[in-house]
């Protein structure tokens, strides 16, 4: 063995001496003398690319999470060649658990687990080898363990949908009511009603699926929605950012600075994007209903979505959100469904959601076709208790009779029509079927221009497909989500520590970044947005 004493130098060795000279006869010596003098000469500067790297496996954490779960799901439901597998599948498959929290002793095993005390080289040989050997160990425990918290969540949620249902309520002598709690037996995917006809008085809630962080989890895993985890959450991030101290989401052009202090160029700018009142309305009411939909639960970031609900729900009766006679149709009805989501939830009063809905009737004229977002308005409002006029609710009904048929191609219509049949207790139709296979075929794909450049995403047209295929299920939905994901989580880009944004340029009919955000993280939010109607796969 040579030792520092006998190692070769640079004027001994003639290969050293040929890369420091740039022997003519040794061409690789020479080119690494020159990198060697370029290295030397130039030091490059540091760039600090961790904010970056956060955002992107943020972003990407729920693809890895999909692929992994989906081995798994496929090892699992086959039975695989593990006896022990094949066990636990029959326990799972004959008996129903009482609901368990078992995440400590999860979060233990975890810990223990070689993905979180990665093999490095600067370990010891001995330490390397151990690492190794508990890896190999461990990887039977983290398929179970994958396999028990999966089912655990499907438990938990059922135990949740159920746990407030009144089936037959019954004088109590404390409270008035007593509950006639069904035992959490029931299939998740026939957890819910039959259609929305059926909600009101039925104890079941419309929003469960937004209660909490883990049901929202089990929801994404249940409707291989997974990949969009990420994007949500740093999406919403970054509208937080774009909210100002009166609870209003600014687009980002319009300054918060005073007047005075603005250049000609930023105060026109300003002046004309404030005079686009009916712009800045949709913007900020399509950011309420992102955070709508997660905001239930007891975390820290759940109490924080909260209050940026509350503020946001409070700012739509100040100028310049606070509706009048000129307010266009489009941001009204937006306005009006954030107004009785907030209410449902307890977080706005019911009054201004049922004003809004008597202000949306007189509006509305007789030939114009009720879109998307004026439809949930009224339904939820109807199965929540809210007073709905009886011209909306019934426009609303009519819907089904005025949406095309399957030989249509537009999926916005496609997708209203079938997700307005099925809660209105259509599904069982014919032509319903006919409308959902129709719209099946329409993968969100990307559309090029003849310069081929990509068009910009319809992400208003997707949301109703996307959620009518998730009440179908099977490889409809399957196909559907993939491509909407693939299609989406591209145009997230970086836009600071644990932030994304999507760009204006990138969605459809977007004036600004808070509207094309909001519209993007609306469609990844549809696999729990609503309870599933119980004949759902």
């Amino acid at each position: 063995m040579s030792t520092l004493s006998n190692s070769p130098n640079r004027d001994s060795d003639p290969l050293l001496r040929a890369i420091a000279t740039g022997d003519e006869h040794c061409p690789d010596g020479k080119a690494l003398a020159k990198l060697g003098r370029l290295i030397r000469g130039e030091q490059p500067s540091p760039s600090d690319l961790r904010t970056q790297v956060e955002t992107r496996l943020a972003v990407a954490e729920g693809q890895v999470a999909s692929d992994e779960g989906e081995r798994i799901d496929h090892l699992y439901e086959q039975d695989g060649t593990d006896p022990e597998l094949g066990r636990l599948r029959h326990l799972f498959a004959t008996i129903a658990p009482a609901p368990v929290d078992l995440r400590a002793r999860v979060r233990v095993q975890l810990m223990a687990s070689s993905r979180l005390a990665p093999i490095t080289s600067d370990m010891p040989v001995s330490s390397r080898a151990q690492a190794a050997t508990t890896a190999v160990r461990h990887r039977r425990l983290r398929l179970v363990v994958a396999v028990v918290v999966g089912h655990l969540a499907a438990v938990l949620v059922v135990a949740v949908l159920f746990a407030n249902r009144r089936d037959h309520p019954q004088p109590d002598e404390h409270s008035g009511w007593t509950n006639a709690v069904v035992p959490p037996v029931i299939e998740f995917t026939n957890a819910g009603p039959r259609d929305w006809t059926q909600l009101p008085g039925s104890g079941f809630d419309l929003f469960a699926l937004r209660q909490s962080a883990d049901l929202r989890a089990a929801a994404r895993l249940r409707y291989h929605a997974q990949r969009s985890a990420g994007a949500v959450a740093c999406g919403l991030r970054w509208l937080q950012t774009q909210q100002d101290a009166d609870g209003r989401f600014a687009p980002p052009q319009v300054s918060s600075l005073p007047p005075a202090q603005l250049l000609p160029a930023q105060l026109l700018a300003a002046q004309k994007s404030d005079l686009d009142h009916d712009a800045v309305r949709t913007s900020h009411a399509l950011a309420t209903l992102a955070f709508l939909a997660e905001g239930g639960g007891t975390t820290a970031v759940d109490r924080e979505r909260i209050d940026v609900v509350r503020r946001a729900l409070a700012a739509l009766d100040r100028a310049p959100l606070a509706v009048d006679r000129a307010t266009a149709l489009r941001p009204r009805v937006l306005i009006t469904l954030a107004r009785v989501e907030g209410a449902l939830l307890g977080l706005a009063p019911r009054a201004a959601a049922e004003q809004a809905l008597t202000d949306l009737a007189e509006q509305l004229d007789p030939l114009v076709a009720l879109d998307g977002f004026a439809v949930l308005a009224i339904e939820t409002a109807q199965q929540g208790g809210l007073t709905v006029p009886p011209m909306l609710h019934d426009r609303s009904r009519e819907v089904p009779t005025r949406l095309p048929d399957a030989g249509d191609r537009d999926a916005g219509r496609l997708g209203l029509s079938a997700f307005t049949r099925m809660t209105l207790g259509y599904r069982d139709n014919p032509a319903t079927a006919a409308v959902v296979d129709s719209l099946a075929a329409l993968k969100p794909g990307i559309a090029l221009e003849a310069n081929g450049v990509a068009q910009p995403a319809d992400t208003d047209g997707w949301l109703f497909a996307t959620l009518a295929l998730r009440e179908t299920g099977g490889p409809g939905w399957d196909a559907w989500i993939s491509a909407v994901q693939t299609r989406l989580l591209p145009l997230f880009v970086d836009a600071g520590p644990g932030r994304v944004k999507v760009s204006p340029e990138a969605v459809l009919t977007a004036p600004d970044a808070v509207h094309a955000t909001a519209s993007a993280v609306l469609d990844l939010q549809a696999a729990y947005r609503y309870l599933p109607l119980s004949a759902s796969r």
